[in-house]
């Protein structure tokens, strides 16, 4: 409907004063201890057909015309429905046999399956 051809019923009012209303990466955080994650990350090739929603998809160089970019990303995606206000929460992951240990807020959602991918 704006700027960037979005619903404004999908985007919180703040959001929409981001340059981008899709770069949403900044406000999914880890979950507290006894929440589970709300949101899972999918990879996603943002192509051409695309421009609409990623302002940033054209690479422009001086004195040339605008090369068309097929440029990697990630979407997150609703593991069930999610309230007007509700916080957004992704699994971290973070590796249990980091250096130096893992920060002091982090308390991982399932150990077994940090485990395994970090093996």
């Amino acid at each position: 409907d704006g700027q960037y051809g979005v619903d404004s019923l999908w985007f919180h009012q703040g959001l929409r004063e981001h340059p981008s209303p899709l770069a949403l990466g900044h406000i999914i955080n880890h979950p507290p201890s006894g929440t589970s994650p709300n949101v899972l990350p999918a990879p996603v090739d943002w192509r051409d057909s695309d421009v609409s929603r990623i302002p940033w998809s054209l690479y422009k160089v001086p004195g040339m015309e605008a090369v068309p970019a097929v440029v990697p990303g990630i979407a997150f995606v609703a593991t069930r429905s999610i309230e007007h206000g509700e916080e957004l929460f992704v699994n971290y992951r973070l590796n249990p046999g980091v250096v130096g240990g893992l920060p002091t807020w982090y308390e991982a959602v399932d150990s077994e399956e940090d485990a395994l991918r970090w093996l």
